[in-house]
């Protein structure tokens, strides 16, 4: 599920053009913290990753995707 009161909050705080360049940084993020997470040979690290994914997720309201990474 996607919190569209978030991106409509965030999108109005940094303008139409800016939203777009967040999003897109944030898939990117995303992505290599995945992979990270397939490399995690610590807990600590897999720990530290979720934590960055599930506070990102939060920021741009992906709210199913920050809960799974919370679990």
């Amino acid at each position: 599920m996607i919190d569209w009161i978030r991106i409509d909050e965030l999108r109005d705080e940094v303008g139409q053009d800016d939203f777009g360049d967040i999003v897109g940084v944030f898939f990117e993020e995303a992505q290599e913290a995945l992979e990270n997470l397939r490399r995690a040979d610590t807990v600590v690290t897999l720990l530290g990753q979720l934590h960055f994914l599930q506070g990102n997720a939060l920021n741009l309201g992906f709210s199913n995707f920050a809960a799974i990474c919370r679990n």
